[in-house]
Order: structure tokens, then C-alpha cells, then sequence
């Protein structure tokens, strides 16, 4: 970023020293000459100068140089030299590029922007005159400047604060905070300026999803154990509850005028998110607007300023949402953002226009101002932002930004211990699956900015990015009989498809993609087949895709999620809307429940191995891997794994278990100041 609050990007010139540097051509020019880098030494440049006069480190450069391949130190340093060669020049004075011994490599100057161009005219013509003034009038209106933003930290606390939210007057900020995991997540009020804070929820409890209204009332959302609750509190202080609810706090409340709120909450059990408007006196509700039959559903309610129009989320599928608009007059709905967005978080910002965490493209997730008017999107910043809160002028922002470290770690299932990290790393791994030959272990990373197949060398504990997607959500991993190629299911168009991908090469192609959503995806046994699962609208359903006809058929019906297994009869699967562990194809094939657990919350952490159900299940505080015989429905509870992520994932590895454990989760709060 540069000084003032500037943005360096790939169209933005800016000057650094002596230099100006222009990176649309990958040239730098000043007192030195004209000298062309090469691509990589740009991408270095602009990497240190958005963070000068930080220091970034050499697992920082090779995120962002070589998305997460391995190279060596003598690759890192090569770049560093021939970037500050080329800064270099005749005059004396210190080095723009300093390496800071054993942490990384720094600019010694911060950049600036370019001075806007000035053209002098001596003998100006009236209509020219005229001319050109409208010409910069309509540029200035059609193509309005991105404004400046200056980031500040609101919180630096040990721990976890999230779910911000700004009065409207921008004096106030509540949000939920934990130090410690295990805690439960506590409402708290300070001011902006730090110098009042106060917390205003019970510790028996977890609060989330505050949300200001008029006058300095706050309403927030509560939960201990299974019962959910809405809270108001009066600017006088004294709380009551307003409604139940099933999961508000996933979906989030905002105000309507000063005596009603608008809720997403699930309609019902297994229901969808929806939005609805709560008279807080008498506990009324009335449904808005009703996503689509098997959707996710609608969520993060936002208020305009006109009180005229409710902005929020529609997911069709898990990894995407897209921005619509309700007309509170005649419940209109429509869609404001591009089909397939990934739009994590968004608030008002000024005029009419809304600031916007989302992905877009492959340059990984960012702050963006989107103009309701013209549609354009303009780029503030680079990073992801959960939970964005502004004043009401729109120009004050709040926002969390998380940092968790999750790695694989094996334990032993019979014998005490602490186990040990399988993939050690600064970043976020799960969803370990092992290769029938047991020699490589497949897993999902974040190592390279966006969410990746890996693979670890079971032997030699080196591991090697698989597939580069750059972008989507990828979720489950399956792997062939031969321990060839691997599925996985990912967006593609909207919804998510199931791709096929090479052990050796990466590459990967769709599998009996349509329109619809198809994932969970598994080989057949015989290795001439996949089986996955598709949706359409609330219908479910196991289908087979065969290889060599290519034909697309019907298996069974009312499947949400196919359990992969090494058996050559039974379908091991759970069903939609409904607990437990199913499995089809006996004698009559009838379906039958073997396993009353898992809820649907722990999905993703279930396996079968060896004609037994691998899952896990609350104890107390803690998680216990359980297992349970297809055949004779005993259940064996095995080791606690501690510090489980979510989602995490497990793989049976001969007497061990992996799993992705929590090692580190911070959150803290940062401002977001827009000037023009």
C-alpha cells in the first residue's frame, strides 16, 4: 500500500526513489536509465512495495512468487539480487532493497503515487475549453477515482475477536472475543477509541452476530448448548430476549427502523437459510424473500441508508455466494454480483456503494468498492475480511482479520502419547486421505494463497502441490484402486463439478458435469466407474458415471454425501436432513441406519475402513474418535484428539489416526478509513 493509503498494483504507477516504475510494462526508469525486469523480478517489487517498509519473509515470497512450489534458497536469493541490481545506480546511498538476516527482505523507501500529469495551454480556445472541461467532467462522473484507504488495528489481544459491528455514528464498536480455546465467545462494547470497553453477555454462553439500531440499541444472538436465543439490548442497558432461533448466529440480524429486526435463520430444521422481519414487542414473524428449494440459503442481511432495499447473500452451493437486493415495497428480488461469486463479507459503503471481501479472478481475495450505480468494481486492498461493519456515512469500516494455523498430526489409536505433526507449516491443512498402496497421503492446503490438493510422500515426508486451480473452494478428496488419480469436486460455472486429476501431472478435466451441483465423488471398485452425487433443487442423488460409455445413471436416491470404502458390495452414505450412517446394497439393497451419529455439523470427519465407520463425537469439551462395526453396529470409543479443526477430516493409517489439528487461531480487529 502506499504511503496515504495508495494501492500498488499491476495498472498503478508509482515512484520509488529515484525511480519511477511503470509495472503494466515491467520497466523502471529514472536517474539510472530505462531498464526492463523480468516478470518474476516485477511481481517481487510490487510484493515489497504493497508492505514497505515491512519486512517479508522468504515463505511470504514464495507464496506470492511461486505459488507454494518447492524451491530453493538459492531461487529466493537469485531474485532479491537482480531486483537490487537493478535499482542500483551511480549515486551514493543506501540500497532500496535490504535483506534482514534471517527473517526476509525489506524496501528502504515506501512508494509513492504518481503526480497527475500537467498539460499547460497558452493560447486556449473557448470551445476547446469547453470541450475538454466536459471531457474531464464525464471522466470524473463515468470513471470515478478509487478513493484512498488507511488501515489502522482496533484490537492486538491474545486469542480470537470477530464479528464486529459499528454503531452509526462510528463512535462504538461491539464485537464477540475468547482468549483462550474452550472459551465460550463473549459480547463486549468499547469505544473506538479504546478507552472504554465493557462486556454485556453472560460467560455460560456464546454470543456472535451483533448488530447496531437506532438510538444505541444492540440486538445479538446467544446460544448455550442446543438452545438459541435473540437478544436486544435498550441504550439503557437492560437486556431481554426477543425470539428463538435455530442458527441466527451463522445468519446474521439487522435493524428495521427502531422495532423490528431482520433474521436469517433456517425456516426450520434441515431447512435453508431465509430471511424473515421480527416485530421485537410481539415476537411476530413474516418470511421475505425464499431461496431456492435445496439452497444454502440467504443470509447476511444489510439495510441502505433509504430504508428502501435489504442487501444480502445467496448461496446456491457451499464456496459461493452472490450479492442480491430485496425491495422492501413489492419484495422484488434480483442479483447485483457475477454468477459464481466468492463474496465472504459485505457493508455500506459511501454514497451508493458497498465494500466487498470477496474473490474475484485468480489474484486471490480482497477489498473491493463496488459502485450500485455502474456496476464497476474497484480494487481497495489485497487480503480477506470477515465480517465488515461501517458508520453510516459508510466511510469507517470494521473488520476481523483470521489467521489459523492447522496441521496434520497422527496419534496413536491404542497407546498414550502426543503424537506428531505430519506436515508441518505456517498455514492451514485437513482432510488427509491415504492412497490404497499406503504410500502417499492426500490432503487440502491453503499453503499457496487459495485452497489446493497436496500430496505427502509417505516415506520421505516431502510433500508437492497437485492441482493449481488458483481460486475455488475444493472439497473432498477419493483416490483410484491403482493410487493413479485422485477426485475432487469444485466450482465450476456456479456449482460444483467433479474433476478427475492426474497423480503425476496435476492435470485435471471435469467428470459428467452439467448444471446441476455434482460432488462427494468416489471410484467404483473396479476402477471403471465414478460415483458421486447430484442435486437438484431438494433432490438428492447417488448416480454412476461409467468411463468407457460415458453413460450418466441413477444409483439411488435420498444420498447427500457418498463415504468412500474399500468394499466391493455396500454403499456407505449419509442422507439429507437426517443423522446417521447408512449403507445400501445387501441382498435386497434396502438402505438400513448402522450408525446413529454423526449430526450433520461433523459430516466431513467420517471413513470407512476395513467394514468399520471411523467418525467423531463430542466428549465433554473435547472431540473422541468413535468406531463402529457395519456388520454388528458395536461401537468402540478410541483416543480424544485434541485442538480438532473444523472442518478436519480423519484417515485410518495402519494403528494411527490423522486428523488436521489446531495449533494456532488468531483474530483481531482492524479500521478501514476511505477518503477521497
Amino acid at each position: 500500500m502506499l504511503s496515504g493509503g495508495k494501492q500498488v498494483g499491476r495498472r498503478t504507477g508509482f515512484t520509488l526513489g529515484r525511480w519511477t516504475v511503470l509495472p503494466d510494462r515491467n520497466v523502471i526508469q529514472g536517474s539510472g536509465g530505462r531498464r526492463t525486469l523480468e516478470p518474476m523480478g516485477m511481481r517481487l517489487l510490487l510484493l515489497l512495495a504493497r508492505r514497505a517498509p515491512e519486512t517479508v519473509t522468504r515463505d511470504e515470497m514464495i507464496d506470492a512468487l511461486w505459488q507454494g512450489r518447492v524451491v530453493t534458497d538459492d531461487a529466493v536469493n537469485k531474485q532479491v539480487s537482480k531486483l537490487r541490481a537493478a535499482l542500483a545506480c551511480q549515486s551514493t546511498g543506501p540500497s532500496l532493497v535490504e535483506t534482514v538476516p534471517k527473517i526476509g527482505v525489506r524496501l528502504t523507501v515506501s512508494p509513492s503515487p504518481l503526480p497527475a500529469p500537467l498539460k499547460v495551454r497558452t493560447r486556449p480556445v473557448p470551445a476547446m475549453l469547453l470541450a475538454g472541461l466536459l471531457t474531464a467532467t464525464l471522466y470524473v462522473v463515468l470513471f470515478p477515482a478509487t478513493p484512498q484507504v488507511s488501515e489502522e488495528p482496533l484490537t492486538a489481544l491474545p486469542g480470537l475477536e470477530a464479528d464486529p459491528a459499528l454503531s452509526a455514528d462510528g463512535r462504538w464498536l461491539a464485537y464477540v472475543a475468547r482468549a483462550k480455546t474452550g472459551e465460550h465467545l463473549t459480547l463486549h462494547i468499547r469505544s473506538v477509541d479504546g478507552n472504554r470497553l465493557r462486556r454485556v453477555s453472560p460467560t455460560d454462553s456464546d454470543a456472535a452476530a451483533p448488530a447496531w439500531g437506532p438510538h444505541g440499541a444492540l440486538a445479538f444472538v446467544a446460544r448455550r448448548g442446543t438452545d438459541c436465543r435473540i437478544y436486544v439490548r435498550a441504550p439503557a442497558g437492560n437486556v431481554r430476549i426477543a425470539a428463538p432461533c435455530i442458527a441466527a448466529e451463522f445468519g446474521g440480524l439487522a435493524w428495521l427502523g427502531a422495532d423490528r429486526l431482520i433474521i436469517s435463520d433456517h425456516a426450520g430444521v434441515g431447512k435453508s437459510f431465509q430471511l424473515s422481519l421480527l416485530e421485537i414487542a410481539t415476537g411476530r414473524r413474516r418470511a421475505l424473500a425464499a431461496p431456492p428449494n435445496g439452497d444454502i440459503g440467504d443470509s447476511s442481511p444489510l439495510l441502505s441508508r433509504d430504508g428502501k432495499t435489504i442487501y444480502f447473500l445467496r448461496s446456491t452451493t457451499v464456496g459461493t455466494s452472490e450479492l442480491y437486493s430485496l425491495s422492501i415495497t413489492d419484495n422484488r428480488v434480483k442479483r447485483l454480483s457475477p454468477n459464481g461469486g466468492q463474496i465472504s463479507a459485505f457493508a455500506l459503503g459511501p454514497g451508493t456503494s458497498l465494500i466487498i471481501s470477496a474473490q474475484r479472478g485468480t489474484d486471490g481475495p480482497a477489498l473491493w468498492q463496488f459502485r450500485l450505480a455502474s456496476g464497476r468494481w474497484l480494487r481497495l486492498a489485497s487480503g480477506a475480511a470477515s465480517g465488515l461493519t461501517s458508520s453510516a456515512d459508510g466511510r469507517l469500516l470494521a473488520f476481523a482479520r483470521i489467521e489459523r494455523q492447522t496441521v496434520l498430526w497422527q496419534l496413536p489409536l491404542n497407546l498414550p502419547g502426543p503424537g506428531r505433526p505430519l506436515t508441518p507449516s505456517t498455514r492451514s491443512d485437513w482432510s488427509p486421505v491415504l492412497s490404497p498402496n499406503g504410500r502417499a497421503l492426500a490432503f487440502l492446503s491453503n499453503r499457496s494463497g487459495s485452497e489446493e490438493a497436496w500430496l505427502l510422500d509417505v516415506t520421505s515426508g516431502e510433500t508437492r502441490q497437485l492441482t493449481h486451480f488458483n481460486g475455488p473452494k475444493l472439497q473432498d478428496l477419493a483416490w483410484s484402486a491403482d493410487s493413479n488419480m485422485l477426485l475432487t469436486s469444485a466450482p465450476n460455472g456456479g456449482q460444483f463439478d467433479i474433476f478427475l486429476i492426474d497423480k503425476r501431472s496435476g492435470a485435471s478435466k471435469p467428470v459428467a458435469a452439467t448444471a446441476l451441483d455434482e460432488r462427494h465423488g468416489a471410484f467404483s471398485p473396479d476402477g471403471r466407474a465414478v460415483l458421486f452425487v447430484r442435486r437438484s433443487g431438494s433432490r438428492f442423488e447417488l448416480r454412476r458415471f461409467d468411463f468407457v460409455s460415458g453413460s450418466d445413471t441413477a444409483v439411488l436416491p435420498s444420498v447427500m454425501r457418498l463415504i468412500p470404502t474399500e468394499m466391493a458390495g455396500p454403499f456407505v452414505f449419509t442422507r439429507p436432513f437426517e443423522g446417521g450412517v447408512w449403507v445400501a446394497g445387501g441382498r435386497d439393497g434396502t438402505p438400513r441406519k448402522v450408525v446413529p451419529f454423526p449430526d450433520l455439523t461433523r459430516m466431513r470427519d467420517i471413513v470407512a475402513v476395513k467394514n468399520k465407520v471411523w467418525t467423531v463425537q463430542p466428549d465433554g469439551k473435547s472431540t473422541r474418535l468413535v468406531s463402529v462395526d457395519l456388520q454388528t453396529g458395536v461401537q468402540r470409543p478410541f483416543r480424544l484428539l485434541p485442538d480438532i479443526a473444523r472442518p478436519s477430516g480423519i484417515a485410518i493409517i495402519g494403528d494411527t489416526v490423522v486428523y488436521a489439528r489446531s495449533l494456532r487461531v488468531e483474530a483481531d480487529l482492524f479500521a478501514l478509513r476511505l477518503k477521497d
